[in-house]
C-alpha cells in the first residue's frame, strides 16, 4: 500500500545542487499591512537600485587556518567597507592581533620612511577595535607562510611580510614572477620554486637564482603539459583546478600530467558581442567519441628531463595522482574506458616502474574518490569505496594487502568533489569525516580511531556542517546553516564544543522581509520506498484554496534538492510562491546521498525510473485538498532541465507547464566521461540511449514548455536547445525560447537571470493559474 507522508516538522528547505548556485527566481517588493513585505525578483537581483541594504554584512570572510598550530586569520568589517584582520586563537578564546584598515595604512606609511629592509611593529598584540581614521589601506588578500608562523599581506599592489611571533611588519623581499602568462602558479614545498604553466608548457621560477627554467618543450598544438584538457576538469577534478602537475615532497621534481587532444571532436563556442562574430574551437569529447590521450611524467628540476611512468595494461582515464609524502612512491589512479574499474598503482617516479596495489570493480561503474591518503611513517593509507552498497573509509597497508573498514552501515561518507584533503589526526591516532548518518537530509562530522571501532560525533545540531580543521587539528572552522539557520560561523575544540561563534545571520536579519517554512515531507511507495520532499506555502495560505505546484528537482547523480541546509535559494522559492504558488522540491531516485542501489536507478537509461518516481510524486500532490491537481508545473536547471524535457515529453499530461534551462536533450550530444559512465557507450546501448533522449518524443509533448540557455554554454551545449526545437517543429509543437548571448551554463549577471526568472514565473502564471472565467 502507498503511504502519504509522515511530517518531520516546519523547517527551511533550500536546495543543494551545486551547479544551480546561480540561479534564480523571483518577482515585486509589497508591503504587508503589518508591515512585513514579500521577497520578489527586485529584493533579489536588484537590492542596490532598490536601496537595500546587504544582509548582515559584517560576516567574516577569507578564514584561513595557520600552516602550523592552530591560529585563525580573517577579514572583517566593522562598520566600515574596507576590513580588518583578525588573528583569533581558540586555545584562549581570544584575539591574538588585530590590525585595522587606519592602523595598516600608519604602519605602511611608517615603515616607507624606514630603510631598506628594516621592519616595524604594526600594531600591539592584542589590542581593541580601533577608532577609525579617514586614511585607510585595504588588505587585497593575504596567505600563512609555510613555516615561520607570519603572514603575506597585499595591499595596494605591494606584498608586506607580517611576523607574528616578533610582531614585526616589513616588506616582502622576494622576487617577483617573470612577467607574460603563467596558469596555476604553485609554490613548492620549500618555497624556493614557483610552477606554472604558459603555452601549455611548464615552467618553475627559481626565487633565489631568479632565473626561470623551462621543463618542458612540445606543449601547444593539440598537447597540453600540466594543465587539464576541459572533459578532465569538468568530470574528474569537478572543476577544482586546471592543474595538473604536483610538486614532489622534497621539491625536486613534478609530476604532471600529459594530454594529446589529437582526434578529439570540436565544438565551435562562439561570441558574437562583435560585428565579426568570434569562435573558438573547444576540443570537446562527445560521448562514442575519441578521448584525449592522457599519460603521467616525472620531470627533476636538476635534469629537466621528462621520465615516463609505465602504467602498465591499457588505460583510458587517469582520474587522481598523489605523492607519498616521503617522496619515493607517486601514487596514480586509473579507469577503463567503461569506467568498470579502476586501479590504484604505486609508481617509482625515479625508475618509471609501477604496480597496481588494488582494484576497484563495479558492473555499473566505479567513483573515484580522491586519495590514497597517506599515513605517516609507512603505517599505510586510507581508501574510500563504495564495495559494500555505501561509500565507507577502509584502511590499507602501504602494500595494499591487509584492508580494516573504519567505519560501515547502510549510510555514505560524504567526500568533497572540491577538496581532496582527508583530515587525519595522527597524533591521536583518528581520521574526521562527514557523513549523511541521522539522515539523508543531514550532513554532520564524526571521528573514528585509525583502529576501527565506535564512530563518534563532533556536530549534533541539525543541519549541514562543512569543517575545516586547523593543522594541528585541535580545532575546527564550521560553517553551519540549516532549513532555518542562514548562517552560523563557529569555532568548535576536537570534541565538537562551540568556543565562539565568529558570525551569524539569523531569519531576522532579513527584515522586513520574510522567507516562510516549508514542510519536509517523507513518502513511501507502493515497494516501501522512501523518497523526500519539501512543499513551501506562502504566508498567507488559505487550506480552503486549491493553489497550483511548481515542483522542482534536479534527478541526477550529484545532486540533490531536499536537504537541512538553507542554501541561496529560499528567497527564490519564496519570490516564486509569493505569486500564488506552491513550491515542491522532490529528489526520485539517481540522486545522491542514498547509496549506489538508489543511485543506479539512472544506470543506462538516464529517466525512466526518475519518471516513474516523479509520477509518484505528482499523485501525492493531487491528494492533498489545496493543491488544483491538473494545475501543476515543473522546472529544473541541467540535468533537472533534462528531466524536465523528459517529463513533458514521456509522461504526456502529467504536468500543465514545464521550463528547462540549460537541458540535454540527446546525450549523444554531451560528454564522454559523465555520459558513458551513467549510460554506457552508445554503441553498446542503443536503446537506452534512445530511451533516454526527449528529442525522440517531442511529438508526445502535452501542455506548455519553455527553453532557455546560454549561447556560449561551454558544457551543455545550445545545439541541445537547436536539436529540440528541431523536433518539435517537425511534430508542429509549440514553445517558448529565451537565449542568452555571451553566456555559459550559469547564465551569470543579475540581469540576465532577473530576466529569465521573469519569463520562468512569467510563463508559470500563463499556464498554470486560471483566467478570470476560471479556466
Amino acid at each position: 500500500m502507498m503511504q502519504w507522508p509522515k511530517r518531520l516538522g516546519h523547517l527551511f528547505l533550500i536546495g543543494l545542487y551545486v551547479c544551480l548556485a546561480f540561479a534564480g527566481k523571483p518577482s515585486l517588493a509589497e508591503e504587508e499591512p503589518d508591515g512585513w513585505k514579500d521577497i520578489t525578483l527586485e529584493w533579489i537581483y536588484q537590492k542596490e537600485k532598490l536601496g537595500i541594504p546587504p544582509i548582515a554584512p559584517d560576516q567574516p570572510h577569507d578564514l584561513q587556518w595557520s600552516t602550523e598550530g592552530h591560529l585563525l586569520a580573517y577579514l572583517v568589517s566593522y562598520a566600515t567597507e574596507a576590513p580588518h584582520l583578525v588573528i583569533y586563537d581558540p586555545a584562549q578564546d581570544a584575539t591574538a592581533f588585530l590590525i585595522s584598515p587606519s592602523a595598516l595604512h600608519d604602519a605602511i606609511i611608517r615603515l616607507a620612511s624606514q630603510p631598506e629592509g628594516a621592519s616595524i611593529a604594526p600594531t600591539p598584540a592584542p589590542r581593541p577595535f580601533p577608532q577609525e581614521a579617514t586614511a585607510i589601506a585595504r588588505i587585497d588578500g593575504y596567505e600563512w607562510l609555510k613555516k615561520s608562523g607570519g603572514l603575506r599581506l597585499h595591499v595596494g599592489g605591494k606584498r608586506y611580510m607580517w611576523d607574528l611571533k616578533a610582531n614585526r611588519l616589513r616588506e616582502d623581499v622576494r622576487p617577483e614572477l617573470p612577467e607574460g602568462e603563467k596558469n596555476d602558479v604553485t609554490f613548492s614545498p620549500n618555497e624556493r620554486y614557483a610552477a606554472y604553466t604558459r603555452a601549455n608548457d611548464l615552467y618553475v621560477y627559481d626565487l633565489e637564482q631568479k632565473k626561470e627554467l623551462r621543463l618542458t618543450h612540445d606543449g601547444g598544438g593539440t598537447i597540453l603539459n600540466g594543465r587539464m584538457t576541459w572533459v578532465y576538469w569538468e568530470e574528474l577534478h569537478y572543476r577544482r583546478s586546471w592543474r595538473a602537475f604536483e610538486w614532489s615532497p622534497d621539491s625536486t621534481a613534478i609530476a604532471y600530467l600529459q594530454f594529446d587532444e589529437a582526434g578529439v571532436s570540436l565544438y565551435p563556442v562562439v561570441d558574437y558581442s562583435n560585428p565579426v562574430p568570434a569562435t573558438r574551437m573547444m576540443p570537446y569529447p562527445k560521448t562514442g567519441t575519441k578521448n584525449p590521450a592522457v599519460r603521467v611524467g616525472v620531470v627533476p628540476l636538476s635534469t629537466r628531463e621528462t621520465r615516463w611512468i609505465d602504467l602498465g595494461e591499457p588505460y583510458e582515464y587517469i582520474a587522481e595522482m598523489a605523492w607519498h609524502p616521503g617522496g619515493q612512491i607517486l601514487a596514480i589512479q586509473t579507469l577503463n574506458r567503461a569506467q568498470t574499474q579502476l586501479r590504484l598503482l604505486f609508481a617509482d617516479p625515479v625508475r618509471g616502474t609501477s604496480r597496481v596495489i588494488l582494484e576497484e570493480n563495479d558492473p555499473a561503474w566505479v567513483n573515484a574518490h580522491g586519495g590514497p591518503y597517506f599515513l605517516e611513517k609507512g603505517k599505510g593509507f586510507l581508501w574510500l569505496s563504495e564495495r559494500t552498497g555505501y561509500r565507507h573509509l577502509y584502511r590499507y597497508s602501504e602494500d595494499g594487502k591487509k584492508v580494516k573498514a573504519l567505519t560501515q552501515g547502510e549510510w555514505e561518507v560524504n567526500p568533497s568533489l572540491w577538496e581532496i584533503s582527508l583530515p587525519i589526526d595522527e597524533a591521536k591516532g583518528r581520521v574526521f569525516f562527514n557523513a549523511s548518518k541521522p539522515s539523508p537530509l543531514e550532513t554532520q562530522f564524526y571521528s573514528v580511531s585509525l583502529q576501527g571501532g565506535k564512530i563518534h560525533p563532533l556536530t549534533r545540531e541539525p543541519g549541514t556542517h562543512d569543517l575545516t580543521f586547523s593543522s594541528d587539528r585541535r580545532f575546527a572552522l564550521d560553517h553551519f546553516n540549516s532549513l532555518s539557520v542562514p548562517q552560523r560561523v563557529q569555532v568548535l575544540d576536537d570534541k565538537g564544543r562551540i568556543i565562539r561563534v565568529l558570525g551569524e545571520r539569523t531569519m531576522e536579519d532579513y527584515a522586513p522581509y520574510r522567507i516562510n517554512i516549508p514542510e519536509i515531507v517523507e513518502l513511501k511507495n507502493a515497494d516501501g520506498l522512501t523518497f523526500y520532499g519539501s512543499l513551501l506555502k506562502p504566508f498567507d495560505f488559505d487550506p480552503n484554496k486549491r493553489y497550483p505546484v511548481i515542483l522542482h528537482m534536479y534527478a541526477g547523480p550529484g545532486g540533490r534538492v531536499v536537504a537541512n541546509q538553507f542554501g541561496n535559494r529560499s528567497p527564490l522559492d519564496m519570490a516564486m510562491v509569493n505569486r500564488g504558488f506552491l513550491l515542491f522540491r522532490f529528489d526520485p531516485r539517481g540522486t545522491t546521498h542514498r547509496g549506489r542501489a538508489w543511485v543506479n536507478a539512472i544506470h543506462r537509461n538516464a529517466c525512466d525510473i526518475p519518471l516513474q518516481d516523479l509520477r509518484f510524486a505528482v499523485e501525492y500532490l493531487k491528494s492533498l485538498p489545496y493543491v488544483a491537481g491538473d494545475r501543476i508545473g515543473i522546472w529544473g536547471w541541467s540535468n533537472g532541465g533534462y528531466m524536465t524535457c523528459a517529463a513533458m515529453t514521456k509522461l504526456p499530461g502529467v504536468f500543465r507547464a514545464g521550463a528547462a534551462v540549460a537541458p540535454v536533450t540527446d546525450w549523444r550530444l554531451y560528454d564522454t566521461i559523465y555520459t558513458e559512465r551513467y549510460m554506457g557507450l552508445p554503441d553498446e546501448n542503443a536503446e537506452g540511449y534512445k530511451a533516454s533522449v526527449p528529442v525522440n518524443f517531442a511529438k508526445q509533448l502535452e501542455g506548455a514548455l519553455l527553453l532557455a540557455h546560454g549561447v556560449s554554454d561551454d558544457n551543455v551545449h545550445i545545439q541541445n536547445i537547436y536539436s529540440l526545437v528541431d523536433a518539435l517543429i517537425e511534430a508542429e509543437k509549440n514553445y517558448e525560447l529565451y537565449v542568452y548571448p555571451q553566456r555559459d551554463h550559469g547564465i551569470g549577471g543579475d540581469d540576465r537571470q532577473y530576466h529569465l526568472f521573469q519569463r520562468i514565473i512569467e510563463f508559470f502564471e500563463k499556464e498554470l493559474k486560471p483566467d478570470p472565467t476560471g479556466n
